[in-house]
């Protein structure tokens, strides 16, 4: 049975299912009873259109449109996206980011539709450039380095670490991968990238610092350009792998990822006759607007420092600032700026630009934006 006008109850049951919800979870979240699901489910009652727009845009994090398909669509799985992890430990993924992940593949469906199945970008970094365990890991992270022309003399004026981040973002964007972000609301995952011929696309958890930001997007290009879908997780031993080689290309994006935001060379000469403390780490980071975790796993990697010293250092860390997120209450920002943030410029330049030659109307540009047709106008201004 199905409530005349009203949503597909077969739809409405699969979007909770997908992302692991359960139906108590869900009747938390729109301020009703679990009942209440179940009629909408069983197709006895229908939730209005209100509460369609919460479940679609705050819940599952879907279109509105899907929930008055006949049937659910045909998508990729998180199993087959991350074929390399056990199946025992992908039930470990939390709701909020199987959300991340469904949201990442729809954005990664728009983006053929709006340039109808062509990268509109002349240079692509994952087609040029193809990464290999056997090579030496400074001179290809000097060649992905060189190709997103990014000078380290210019690196040393960075005002700040939000500002090296745009430029990385940038860089890596006008070579055929998109970047997104989304605020996981979950710590424990820095980010992921799904890997696509011609839409890779990298999605960050924008929660973290932005220097820890910064070292993910490296990460990852570094994944997208061994050809491999990842996710990233600050707890390294999070998931178990069905390959052990899977081990090893964690260990080399690390490395490249590291030498791509500091050239081992320049490091060497940068840390010569200074004492190395938490101190002179906290500088060394701030010169080249970086993690500090960075400078310590390039420390550890030439061997100035124990891995017993490294440990210590990078879980004190994570507890400070596991405490620091604990005890401050985030400031949730501008909510037009978090967008245009969370889609990156060239994503939102290629809908509305669909949009302003009449190929969509504004409830499509909508549904590509993940938004109410109400802040159309106020994402437009801020872009």
């Amino acid at each position: 049975m199905n409530v005349q006008g009203g949503p597909n109850p077969k739809i409405l049951k699969w979007a909770r299912e997908s992302i692991h919800l359960t139906i108590e979870e869900v009747a938390k979240k729109v301020k009703k009873q679990p009942n209440d699901i179940i009629e909408w489910e069983m197709g006895e009652n229908s939730p209005t259109l209100q509460q369609l727009e919460k479940l679609a845009y705050d819940v599952y994090k879907r279109p509105l449109a899907i929930f008055f398909f006949p049937e659910p669509p045909d998508e990729i799985q998180p199993e087959k996206s991350f074929r390399a992890i056990l199946e025992e430990d992908l039930e470990l993924i939390p709701s909020e980011i199987i959300k991340v992940l469904r949201k990442a593949q729809m954005y990664q469906l728009n983006l053929a539709e709006l340039c109808n199945d062509k990268n509109p970008m002349e240079k692509m970094i994952h087609r040029d450039i193809k990464l290999s365990p056997s090579k030496d890991i400074e001179s290809q992270a000097f060649s992905i380095r060189n190709y997103l022309s990014v000078d380290i003399n210019e690196q040393y004026k960075w005002k700040n670490s939000e500002f090296g981040l745009k430029v990385w973002r940038e860089s890596v964007e006008q070579r055929g991968v998109f970047i997104f972000k989304e605020p996981f609301k979950n710590n424990n995952f820095s980010g992921f990238c799904l890997y696509d011929d011609e839409f890779p696309i990298i999605v960050i958890n924008n929660s973290i610092p932005k220097t820890r930001q910064m070292f993910t997007l490296m990460h990852e290009l570094a994944h997208l350009l061994l050809g491999n879908n990842d996710i990233l997780t600050s707890k390294e031993r999070y998931f178990r792998y069905k390959d052990n080689n899977y081990d090893k290309l964690e260990i080399l994006s690390n490395k490249i990822a590291s030498e791509i935001l500091i050239p081992n060379e320049i490091f060497i000469k940068s840390i010569s006759n200074i004492e190395i403390n938490e101190n002179s780490i906290n500088k060394i980071a701030s010169d080249f607007s970086v993690s500090r975790d960075v400078i310590l796993r390039k420390l550890f990697n030439n061997d100035i420092i124990s891995q017993n010293y490294f440990k210590r250092l990078h879980n004190k860390w994570i507890n400070e600032f596991l405490e620091k997120a604990k005890d401050g209450k985030k400031h949730r920002g501008d909510y037009y700026n978090n967008i245009v943030t969370y889609l990156g410029k060239n994503y939102l330049n290629l809908a509305f630009q669909k949009y302003y030659t009449q190929r969509i109307d504004n409830q499509q540009l909508a549904e590509y934006l993940s938004v109410k047709i109400s802040s159309i106008n106020g994402i437009e201004a801020k872009l």
